[in-house]
């Protein structure tokens, strides 16, 4: 899965294309590299951020997903949003994949919609919205692990229960989660495998990998890959 972010305040500056021509070869490129999922995110969820308004999330990303569709028609294209008018754009304007930060709080009829298109839906953990996801309350767990078993056992108990299947799980690293809750996750992953779903690890140049070895996310690209390289050995897909 490669990544690309349309907001010029996303925490990673190498991710974020500005015009559509610099769009095109870098999704090029990242295909040269073996791409097989593109991640489209018209809006940062850094700590401490507003979310975007319809308007202003609409405006940013169709050009850019029109025109990667247009160009690679064979592409599998995940887009990054908690709206579900977004939502149902993307796909409408292509989109296979609906990547939900919030996995159905922020807009509950987000799931529903992706069902009804029979696309897939990413359900990442995350309390709060990010403006608020790091705060002393979000970040408190008995047992990060155990805790996130339930949540996701819940959260796809209710999608299966509106027929949504093509469900995909992601832990939320960085997420309402202190760098410690985070290794622990990592160094548990396997444990989500209960749930049989498959696994999306979002790590890579995050600050739990440049902080914890006082790097910029320019400089982590080793300490992603070690990272990303030790979650697919614990059951990553």
């Amino acid at each position: 899965m490669g990544i690309l972010n349309l907001d010029p305040d996303s925490f990673y500056k190498e991710s974020i294309v500005t015009t559509i021509h610099m769009a095109l070869k870098k999704v090029e490129t990242m295909l040269n590299d073996g791409l097989d999922i593109l991640d489209i995110g018209a809006f940062t969820s850094r700590p401490g951020t507003e979310i975007p308004d319809y308007q202003q999330e609409r405006q940013l990303l169709m050009p850019f997903l029109t025109a990667i569709r247009n160009e690679f028609e064979g592409l599998a294209i995940s887009v990054d949003t908690m709206n579900s008018l977004i939502a149902q754009e993307s796909i409408e304007f292509g989109a296979d994949i609906i990547n939900d930060i919030s996995g159905g709080i922020f807009d509950p009829k987000l799931p529903e919609l992706v069902k009804d298109a029979d696309k897939i839906y990413i359900a990442m953990h995350m309390r709060g919205i990010p403006k608020t996801m790091q705060s002393t309350e979000n970040t408190s767990y008995q047992d990060v692990v155990t805790d996130l078993i339930k949540y996701f056992s819940k959260t796809i108990e209710h999608l299966k229960r509106i027929g949504l299947h093509k469900v995909i799980i992601d832990p939320g690293f960085g997420f309402s989660k202190k760098t410690t809750d985070n290794f622990l996750i990592l160094k548990n992953l396997e444990c989500f495998q209960i749930l049989s779903k498959p696994i999306l690890v979002g790590i890579s140049r995050k600050s739990m990998i440049y902080k914890n070895l006082n790097l910029s996310p320019e400089t982590a690209l080793i300490g992603s890959v070690v990272a990303e390289f030790y979650a697919v050995l614990k059951g990553c897909s």
